[in-house]
Parts: C-alpha cells; structure tokens; sequence
C-alpha cells in the first residue's frame, strides 16, 4: 500500500492532515503530514526538540473532520530543511480508526486513477 495521503493538485482533495509528535509525556510539535502510509509516515515542521534515528515515538494524526489517531513508529531519518524539521518514521502499530482513514483514502486515489486512464483512453 504504497499511496500516500497529500493533496492531490487534480482532484483538488482536502488539505493535508496534521500531526502532533510526543515522546513520553513532552510534546514534540505540531508537524504536516507529507506522506502517510499503513508503514511510514513522512513529516515536516518544527520540532521542539531533537529526536534521533532509532528513537521511539507517538504520533495523534487528525484528519479533518475526524478525531484524531494514534500511531507509535521509530524514527528512519530527521533532517533540518530551510526553516524547519523533516521527519521519517517507520510505523510499528497504527489504531483501527486511522487504518480505515488509510484504506478509505487508497481507495479514493485508486478510482481517481482509473477515472484519469479511462478519460485518456476515450480521448484517442
């Protein structure tokens, strides 16, 4: 399940959901989700403070509309981009609610596509 929650510039979806990084009981910050997968999750924003490859991690993703999920994930990669943090985690468990949001959204893409193939090919 490689398709990823982000806006899509064609079919001009919602917003991009927000994260909020803990670790233990101290907030890390309020971050954007680049890319969410059933496995990772890519980030970005400014972080609180530093966090390392390795380290273990709970995320609450809110999707709008929605109350938000619970992730846990280890960090793969946190880098300093510009103004700001870019962080990659490896998602080790996620709730049912936030898989439900992570199917619903795979299956939204995947019709987009297949409306997008289809009109191309009725087009030749």
């Amino acid at each position: 399940m490689t398709s990823p929650i982000a806006p899509d510039s064609r079919t001009n979806s919602a917003p991009r959901p927000r994260a909020l990084a803990v670790r233990g009981r101290q907030d890390l910050g309020q971050l954007t989700v680049e890319r969410l997968t059933h496995e990772r999750a890519t980030l970005s924003g400014s972080l609180v403070a530093p966090v390392a490859p390795g380290e273990a991690l709970s995320v609450f993703f809110r999707f709008a509309g929605r109350l938000p999920h619970r992730a846990t994930g280890i960090v793969q990669r946190c880098s300093s981009v510009g103004h700001g943090d870019r962080l990659e985690l490896r998602l080790t468990s996620i709730d049912a609610g936030m898989s439900a949001v992570l199917e619903e959204r795979r299956l939204t893409d995947l019709e987009a596509r297949f409306r997008d193939a289809s009109r191309a090919l009725a087009a030749r």
